[in-house]
């Protein structure tokens, strides 16, 4: 709400209902995502809106209260016509010169908390009035949080506004400062409507509150939901903004022209502010013992195993706890000294340790465990009284290597196959295998020799090899395979004992025969089939086939084409040949007509694949299109079989385009008309002199509604979908 210094023109953009200007506006409707908005009568059943929600007043303290009983209190800054009459303040706006009728002197008049800086007014609450304004009142009167600095464009929150003299378009605005390099800024805001036909009848007293908190504005009336918004919430001046004036007032002068006579009237019975309750929490409940916990421990032999027992909490006084070792897998004695007694935590740590020595010994075993338990501890609750302790072994036992043969691939020809054996550590004595070949798919002395005997590894040596003799051929076959066995191991095992060894094919069988075909072929008439002849591989040899035509629905006879036949010949390594056929050129608007380029026997060096390619002949004659043009009246215009060009002109016309590729032409002050048979991607609409940025089309249950211009001129799609229409492709401006 402006002081009564502020210029009527600063706010003039911000209250203009989202026309462009100094302001960024956006009218928020009720399914944006980020704003919930409701009605006493809901018109939108898509919309998340939270029914029936209302105002609980316990969440709130009431911190003032104006009710202009006795004259102005906390609301002392007052401008222009306010009256107090009954306890009631009436502020009336005046026309001084109704005869002019202009924007040059309507008086404006308000009251406010007085906006002397940041943290001025009031911040996060519930801000409330009970007012109404005269039946028929034009746009102008407003209840706001004015910026607590009184410096505009800023963080103003309009609680109410009007947008015409009609009694239920209510609507609230939250404004804020954008940056654009100037040293005011200028104005952006959003317009959050009512929704129209509701029962909140501004002539008629209603409580207004709106609800501001750090994250969200939700307007009540009469204790209902209206909306509410989470977008450009501003902050108050605790969260480092600025705090709110609260005020009511009377701006005419920015919707003069639609104002109901030379006065505007706003009534006010009090106002209030109310912060919200503060619930204070619960005091913190008694401390609790600390847990206990023992962790494992884990150590070489003849080492340590440290055991930490932690608390989860520092405590005040001192804690202490039995511990006693027991036996696991370990024994007492052998493998470990027995150890217990009382471990205490002094008063501010967190943890303390217990430490049982491990005996050495040169025994190859399995790792060992020893149990620490924990009892009655004092000050604390146990809730982890046993940790495992683990004495790993560190004896070594001897080496004992493992064999293992790998595989192996050759191709025919290649000479020798070789397998490597190899042992997976070196060791200080010999060690010997045996090892033999075996036929898989490849046969022993024709596809390879046999080969046996005795591999020896000197200590420190830990790779030999066995080469197998491989037969070449000329037989085209699958890869076959063959085994290297590996038995009878001294000093080592055997992990792998079997390789196989693959011998590739390098032998390759004959060319195939090469398939031969046509493909189809289309053009307008008059012009020349190009039917292509294909192989499907290049032969070796020459290739060669006959070809005729043959009539389908064109005719040779009927001068449709003109007959062909021959013999195609390919040479070796050519792929493909072009057989062209001459169509006629005629006057008829007639169907598609085909035709058959057929080959036929004898066919040499190849086999037919596909023998028939179908010609088609593409009609290019036309039905002639008429220009039809309607009267000022309304009229239904037909169009025929052709490419017709229908204008209606004024009144409201239906046009049918009865057949072609049709044109629709339209311009300003057209007004509504129909088109019965409007097909999509065919016919095109044709604005003249439209701006595009006025078009846009509505899906209706009766088809696609386009819209267009700045007089309401719209024009009925009939059955068209919304989905199948494009302004970008049905749409031609002119």
């Amino acid at each position: 709400m402006p002081p009564e210094n502020l210029a009527m023109q600063a706010r003039v953009s911000a209250m203009a209902f989202g026309q462009k200007g100094h302001g960024q506006g956006q009218i928020k409707k009720v399914a944006d995502s980020d704003v919930r908005m409701m009605s006493l009568a809901v018109a939108d059943a898509s919309a998340s809106i939270e029914d029936n929600k209302t105002l609980n007043p316990d969440s709130f303290t009431e911190v003032w209260r104006e009710d202009f009983t006795s004259g102005f209190g906390k609301v002392n800054r007052v401008w222009g016509d306010v009256k107090l009459v009954n306890g009631t303040a009436v502020l009336t706006s005046t026309d001084p010169t109704p005869a002019t009728h202009d924007a040059t002197d309507w008086q404006p008049a308000g009251m406010m908390v007085p906006p002397v800086g940041a943290s001025a007014g009031n911040g996060y609450g519930l801000y409330t009035l009970r007012a109404w304004t005269d039946f028929g009142e034009g746009p102008g009167p407003f209840a706001a949080l004015w910026p607590s600095t009184d410096k505009w464009p800023g963080p103003e929150i309009d609680i109410l506004e009007k947008k015409s003299k009609g009694d239920t378009d209510g609507y609230s605005t939250v404004h804020r400062k954008i940056e654009d390099g100037t040293a005011s800024g200028r104005d952006g805001y959003d317009i959050y409507e009512w929704l129209p036909g509701t029962s909140v009848a501004m002539s008629q007293p209603h409580v207004y509150a709106m609800e501001w908190t750090a994250t969200s504005l939700t307007l009540f009336i009469d204790n209902k939901q209206v909306f509410s918004t989470t977008k450009n919430v501003p902050k108050s001046f605790a969260d480092g903004g600025q705090n709110s004036a609260f005020g009511v007032g009377m701006q005419p002068a920015w919707a003069w022209q639609n104002q109901n006579g030379n006065t505007n009237v706003i009534h006010v019975d009090w106002m209030s502010y109310s912060a919200p309750v503060v619930v204070e929490p619960p005091p913190p409940p008694p401390p609790t013992p600390p847990n206990m916990t023992v962790s494992d421990a884990s150590v070489a032999e003849a080492g340590g195993l440290v055991f930490t027992v932690t608390l989860s909490a520092v405590s005040s006084t001192d804690i202490t706890v039995n511990y006693a070792t027991a036996d696991g897998t370990a024994g007492s004695g052998s493998d470990y000294t027995a150890a217990s007694g009382t471990l205490t935590i002094a008063a501010g740590q967190t943890s303390g340790t217990v430490t049982v020595a491990t005996t050495d010994d040169s025994t190859v075993e399995q790792d060992e465990t020893v149990l620490l338990n924990l009892s009655g501890a004092t000050g604390a609750n146990i809730t982890d009284a046993q940790a495992t302790g683990t004495i790993t072994n560190n004896d070594v036992a001897p080496v004992v290597p493992a064999i293992s043969v790998g595989d192996a691939t050759l191709s025919e020809g290649g000479g020798s196959m070789r397998f490597n054996v190899s042992l997976s550590a070196a060791t200080s004595v010999p060690v010997t295998v045996n090892y033999g070949t075996a036929g898989d798919t490849a046969t022993l002395g024709t596809d390879f020799t046999a080969k046996s005997g005795t591999l020896t590894f000197a200590p420190g040596v830990v790779s030999q090899p066995v080469d197998v003799a491989i037969t070449n051929d000329t037989l085209v076959e699958p890869n076959e395979t063959l085994f290297v066995n590996l038995s009878g191991a001294s000093n080592a095992t055997i992990a792998d004992a079997q390789g196989v060894g693959t011998i590739t094919n390098d032998d390759t069988a004959p060319a195939p025969t090469p398939g031969l075909s046509v493909s189809d072929a289309s053009v307008n008439e008059g012009g020349i089939l190009n039917f292509v002849v294909s192989l499907s591989s290049a032969a070796a040899s020459t290739v060669t086939v006959n070809y005729g035509t043959v009539a389908g629905t064109a005719s040779a006879a009927g001068a449709d084409y003109t007959a062909k036949s021959g013999a195609l010949s390919f040479t070796a390594g050519e792929l493909s040949k072009t057989v062209t056929v001459q169509t006629t050129d005629d006057r008829t608007v007639e169907a598609n007509e085909t035709m058959t380029l057929r080959l036929t026997s004898p066919v040499v060096g190849a086999t037919l694949t596909d023998a028939n390619g179908v010609g088609t002949i593409l009609n290019n004659d036309t039905v002639a299109g008429r220009t039809i043009n309607g009267t000022t009246s309304n009229n239904t215009l037909t169009g025929g079989a052709g490419d017709d060009t229908i204008t209606g002109g004024r009144g409201n016309d239906t046009m049918t385009g009865a057949g072609g590729a049709d044109d629709f032409v339209f311009s300003r002050f057209d007004g509504f008309d129909r088109i019965r048979d409007f097909a999509t991607g065919v016919d095109d609409i044709v604005l003249r002199s439209i701006a595009p940025s006025t078009v846009r089309a509505v899906s209706t249950s009766s088809g696609v509604d386009l819209r267009y211009g700045p007089s309401g001129d719209h024009v009925l799609l009939e059955g068209v979908q919304a989905a199948n229409f494009s302004i970008t492709n049905d749409v031609i401006f002119a």
